[in-house]
């Protein structure tokens, strides 16, 4: 076998390759190898092989009846580093979690998003042009067909059994699934009976110390640093694959799997790199050029993702943050900006993208389906005078109201950046494009007329090509 081919059992939708003829999955329920309020770690079994559908489970109370999630990233606001380490190995990490997800759900098709995604995550992006709201017909809102919402007049909010409660009892129960935060096992199961040391999983949570972090609140109420969402009853959900050999066999499915490993069979996979950087504030009209040296010296990049929230304000934390979306949505200008990526310092457009539907394209380019978001909510383009101030009339969203909140909050506030670095789809080690020792710099421009820009925070996220190789059971993780 070459040794950059991966055995059919261990790929996503594998398969069978000869290695077994009878195949049975094991579920197990595993709790918590140590857990606070901060942290949160799970030791794997080393039995059998790890299916990628693996999930942790969680319910979340909190201290007031009138906190909600943050619309957008649901349960997954509460989680900011996720970490996978075989012994002393770091193997991947996520960082910004919780951004990184809000900005790649749009990605599903929106049966997905509207449905599962909704009632696993308590996250709901689903909007629908408003038929029902008079005087507002023909805008867009929040879609009030989907089970997931109430309607009380002309505000929405979730229904009590889709959000969290003061009663953990009663709350709703959450999934975070582990091919969500790290790649490899988006594409790869993990044979963890072949290994020598034991995989954990390992969740930071997000701080609770201004509004959004990880609650909004609902109505006229205030956010108060006792407004805190405590986690309650983590479990993780592990289907294990094992194979029901003859008795008589020269060789288990195992013993085949491991000799094929240790010839030197390397599993190709994707890590993201986080680089966060800070927009200083500026005055109204001015435009901000902000430049991010990304320290991808040598390694291989497949795409980029970035996310632009205003920066916490700690100074009045209770009303920081968007008081739908919290922290996690990302704010566009209201006039046309730009990027730019250069890498080896040549640009890879001959120009700056300048325009919200070319950003849009450049991000739909990511991955082989289109970015699926409202253009009401990504682009203030159409809703704005000529010098960026909202103009209620033109506003394609509706004034009513979620969680007792003007909608129209949610205007250029999807408005994510994304760049397509791969010559392919395929998970094939050399189809990013390799950093050399200069630096990739990115450059985005931003402006805001109507009023002060900033200060924002730019989260930026790196696709990096890695490769895993398991050897008589040691783990070895490098660059490509």
């Amino acid at each position: 076998m070459s040794k950059n081919k991966v055995p059919n059992v261990l790929k996503v939708s594998g398969i069978g390759d000869g290695l077994g003829q009878s195949q049975f999955i094991e579920t197990r329920i595993l709790e918590p190898q140590s857990f606070t309020q901060q942290q949160l770690l799970f030791q794997l079994p080393k039995v059998g092989i790890l299916n990628s559908n693996a999930y942790i489970k969680l319910q979340v109370q909190t201290a007031s009846v009138h906190q909600r999630f943050p619309l957008w990233a649901g349960v997954w606001s509460q989680i900011e580093t996720a970490t996978l380490f075989c012994g002393g190995v770091q193997v991947a990490q996520s960082r910004g979690v919780g951004h990184l997800w809000t900005l790649k759900n749009f990605f599903r098709d929106p049966h997905n998003r509207n449905h599962k995604q909704s009632i696993r995550t308590g996250a709901a992006s689903a909007m629908s042009v408003n038929t029902l709201v008079a005087g507002n017909v023909g805008t867009w809102g929040v879609d009030p067909s989907e089970d997931y919402f109430s309607q009380n007049g002309n505000d929405f909010d979730v229904q009590l059994e889709y959000r969290p409660q003061t009663d953990a009892n009663d709350s709703g129960e959450w999934r975070l699934y582990l091919s969500d935060i790290f790649p490899l096992l988006h594409r790869n199961n993990l044979p963890l009976g072949l290994m020598d040391d034991n995989f954990t999983v390992v969740l930071d949570f997000q701080d609770n110390n201004v509004r959004g972090e990880r609650s909004v609140v609902a109505g006229a109420n205030a956010w108060s640093t006792a407004s805190t969402m405590t986690i309650v009853k983590p479990q993780l959900v592990a289907d294990l694959i094992f194979y029901d050999d003859d008795i008589n066999a020269k060789e288990t499915t195992m013993e085949k799997l491991k000799k094929e490993l240790d010839s030197g069979t390397n599993l190709p996979f994707t890590d993201m790199v986080y680089v966060k950087q800070y927009q200083a504030s500026s005055t109204a009209g001015s435009i901000v050029d902000n430049q991010a040296l990304l320290g991808l010296d040598h390694q291989v990049i497949r795409r980029l993702f970035m996310s632009t929230p205003r920066t916490n304000d700690y100074a009045n934390a209770a009303t920081s943050g968007n008081e739908i979306l919290g922290n996690y949505y990302s704010e566009g200008s209201n006039q046309q900006n730009t990027l730019q990526l250069s890498i080896n310092a040549q640009p890879i457009y001959p120009s700056p993208i300048s325009s919200d539907n070319r950003l849009h394209d450049q991000l739909s380019q990511t991955f082989p389906t289109p970015y699926k978001i409202n253009q009401a909510v990504y682009s203030a383009v159409g809703q704005c005078d000529a010098v960026g101030g909202l103009v209620a009339s033109a506003a394609q969203v509706t004034d009513k109201q979620v969680f007792g909140k003007n909608q129209q909050g949610m205007i250029n506030r999807g408005h994510y950046y994304g760049i397509n670095l791969s010559k392919s789809y395929s998970n094939q080690l050399g189809t990013g494009t390799s950093i050399g020792r200069q630096s990739a710099v990115l450059e985005l421009t931003d402006k805001l007329s109507a009023a002060n820009l900033g200060p924002k925070d730019l989260h930026i996220w790196a696709e990096a090509e890695r490769v895993l190789s398991i050897k008589h059971g040691k783990i070895m993780v490098s660059g490509s």
